[in-house]
């Protein structure tokens, strides 16, 4: 049973940019720490390049429970330029710069890449995941691709679980190899939903 005070909003509303870039944060800060630095420093770096339009919010009690990215037109949930990382990190972009580019996936035609999701510790157990991840795919139907696409890393099997219950199959993995010292997992694995 859905909770019916709980809203997916299909843009993120203005008034929750600080406190999706936080939710973002608390999700992935341990993926993002080796680029980005103190989570500080990424707060005040990611919050001027979110893009509303590519984040689907759960929205209840006047809070934010939870967003899911999503990357499609050359646009993810955030998109810093080059210009922006050489401004706010100097001399370090130059190493910066090619480990976020580790990071960046690819789109392929037909196919809608999640670009993450993250639900308030105090909102998890509601449902706020799986509601948050059908709105993805009735994106994906309403954009008529076939299908969507979103990557779990080997540290967080409880996602993995939640997709998987969902219809995500994995199909392949990526391997971080000699990375896996920059970042806190070894591979993702890439798992896909028919729509």
């Amino acid at each position: 049973m859905q909770d019916p005070t709980v809203t997916i909003a299909h843009t993120l509303p203005e008034e929750f940019r600080e406190a999706a870039t936080s939710l973002y944060l608390d999700a992935f800060y341990a993926k993002v720490e080796p680029i980005l630095g103190s989570r500080a420093r990424a707060h005040r770096f990611l919050l001027p390049h979110l893009r509303a339009d590519r984040l689907i919010a759960a929205i209840g009690d006047n809070n934010l429970l939870g967003i899911a990215g999503l990357h499609y037109g050359g646009f993810g949930a955030f998109e810093p330029r080059l210009s922006a990382f050489l401004r706010e990190f100097g001399i370090s972009a130059l190493w910066r710069i090619p480990l976020a580019l580790v990071m960046k996936r690819a789109e392929v035609d037909g196919v809608l890449l999640m670009d993450g999701l993250s639900v308030s510790p105090a909102a998890r157990g509601r449902g706020i995941g799986t509601r948050l991840l059908d709105a993805v795919v009735d994106r994906a139907r309403q954009m008529r691709l076939a299908k969507v696409r979103l990557d779990v890393v080997d540290t967080n099997p409880d996602a993995r679980r939640l997709y998987e219950r969902l219809g995500f199959v994995p199909d392949g993995s990526v391997e971080l190899r000699f990375l896996s010292r920059c970042f806190p997992f070894r591979s993702a694995t890439r798992m896909f939903k028919s729509v």
